[in-house]
């Protein structure tokens, strides 16, 4: 893999480092500096100076905010989505307005690592190829960059890495959880480790995990927000030091707030509040230029991983979180909604005690919605929303004709075009004799039993009606010719119960005798 994809990393690497020979010492040149003493980092940098086009309303009020030539300010604003904290007070620099964003004025910690990371890669791919001279300048300027690194980006007075203005000749001071990159990537020294280890704890660590940084200013990646990617790196880089109590520390925080947050919610977010003591079902308050995300791999990677690093601590979360422990509902398995009867002994294996199937009442009327039938002695259909207490219909004699029920002119419609389209069938489970009404006169079978007993002709021409949802088997509206068909002999056995969602075509009974009887239905 080194070996193949060799062409990509050198290609990467020559991206983020165009442009570094002809840098005069205390110059810049894109995403390249060289420093007074003659040192080579690097910055985030964006060739265009317009506004983002995912964001340009806000970006030009922003740049109309600050005093400084907006084509700065605009730059500034993508460089900063580069770095992928976009944004944080990391960059600003009063710390919380955005129109004083100065992104390009740094050398941020991530970066001035992972480029030495690329190029220790580069040396071992080179190694692997054959190339031993460029192997060997590879690996001695990952040896400069990572000691330039342990020299400029750390800061003795906060005991931490921190981004430097490489303008004002001095670190900005603020404090975030990028200072664990150096660890994750093992370029810290054995002292400095230590030094971070105690600062992380005494000025990140919350009740949730780590904070990104220890400021709240409104953006996203700033107090009271922990994001994944930072507990990944810490866990990780202190593990890699020796630091493993604190290690497992931060991961059972980090946990206990990702699972406790989805056992409210049921479901995972791209970022938390880890600092109120209380779990929002909503993950906080988020900040930033756009609302909580749901889902995000990061997160749903980091707490596998945690979950297969600590299992102790994952077993201590989840008995403090049992909602959150329970096995998730399978799916029903698949029918065919024209002919098979569901097996309620295979609905069983598919069902939860757990689950609460009681349906919910409707604001502002509490009472459920009563539905209708197309016939008094039709049995309950599949798709009528169960009440809290088991409704019978009403008994009648199977010779008495059935009386047409008041329903609404849209649900008569759907009953008469969906008998419209069915032909005279035999059911599958039926006796030869029995017989299928050819026209949308089966008054009192419902819509979901004539759906299983008949064949559906070739589908006319369909008609869009958006306003007009389709509850018959095509979705199309026909119209009918009433006729009177012979009775239907067919054998009625007793009702077996129906699972509130079965779906629209599976009823669970078989349909009452046809009386005969046409209903009429509207133009």
């Amino acid at each position: 893999a080194y070996t193949t994809f060799l062409p990509e990393l050198q290609a990467e690497y020559d991206y983020w480092m165009d442009g570094q020979d002809s840098v005069p010492p205390g110059g810049a040149y894109r995403r390249v500096v060289r420093l007074p003493d003659g040192t080579v980092m690097n910055r985030h940098w964006d060739d265009r100076d317009t506004p983002r086009d995912e964001s340009y309303p806000q970006d030009v009020a922003t740049a109309a905010h600050s005093d400084r030539p907006k084509e700065e300010v605009y730059r500034d604003l993508r460089a900063g989505s580069e770095t992928g904290w976009d944004f944080s007070s990391r960059w600003l620099a009063d710390g919380h307005t955005l129109s004083t964003i100065h992104t390009t004025d740094l050398l941020t910690v991530e970066l001035n690592c992972l480029i030495p990371h690329l190029q220790q890669t580069l040396a071992h791919a080179y190694e692997l190829k054959g190339d031993k001279e460029a192997a060997a300048r590879y690996a001695r300027l990952a040896e400069e960059r990572i000691e330039a690194v342990r020299r400029v980006l750390w800061d003795e007075r906060r005991a931490a890495y921190i981004d430097y203005d490489w303008k004002k000749g001095e670190s900005t001071s603020i404090l975030s959880g990028a200072t664990v990159m150096p660890l994750f990537l093992q370029m810290a020294t054995p002292e400095q480790a230590k030094a971070v280890s105690e600062t992380v704890r005494k000025n990140l660590l919350q009740v949730g995990g780590l904070i990104a940084t220890e400021r709240t200013s409104g953006q996203q990646w700033d107090a009271p927000n922990g994001w994944a990617p930072l507990q990944w790196m810490a866990v990780k880089g202190f593990n890699e030091y020796g630091y493993d109590t604190l290690a497992s520390d931060i991961a059972a925080r980090w946990m206990g707030r990702v699972i406790g947050t989805y056992e409210k919610s049921g479901v995972l977010l791209e970022k938390y509040d880890v600092v109120n003591p209380y779990i929002n079902p909503k993950g906080g308050k988020g900040g930033g230029e756009y609302p909580m995300q749901i889902g995000f791999g990061w997160t749903n990677g980091t707490l596998l991983g945690f979950m297969n690093r600590y299992p102790q601590n994952t077993r201590v979360v989840l008995d403090r979180n049992p909602a959150a422990d329970q096995p998730s509902p399978q799916p029903l398995p698949p029918m065919n909604a024209y002919g098979v009867q569901t097996d309620a002994d295979t609905l069983s294996r598919y069902s939860l005690p757990t689950l609460d199937l009681a349906p919910r009442p409707v604001a502002p009327t509490p009472a459920l919605p009563q539905m209708s039938t197309v016939g008094a002695s039709a049995p309950t259909s599949a798709t009528q929303i169960p009440a809290p207490a088991p409704i019978s219909p009403p008994a009648q004699s199977e010779a008495a004709p059935a009386a047409t029920p008041t329903m609404p002119a849209q649900q008569q419609q759907d009953a008469g075009s969906t008998a419209a389209q069915a032909t005279p069938a035999t059911p599958q489970q039926a006796p030869a004799s029995a017989s299928t009404p050819t026209t949308d006169t089966a008054a009192t079978a419902p819509a979901a039993t004539q759906k299983t007993a008949a064949t559906p002709q070739a589908a006319p021409p369909k008609v869009e009606t958006p306003a007009q949802p389709a509850d018959n088997a095509s979705g199309t509206t026909t119209p009918s010719t009433p006729s009177t068909p012979a009775p239907a002999q067919v054998e009625q056995p007793a009702a077996r119960p129906v699972p509130p969602d079965t779906g629209s075509g599976q009823a669970e009974q078989k349909a009452a005798p046809a009386t005969g009887e046409s209903v009429s239905q509207p133009k």
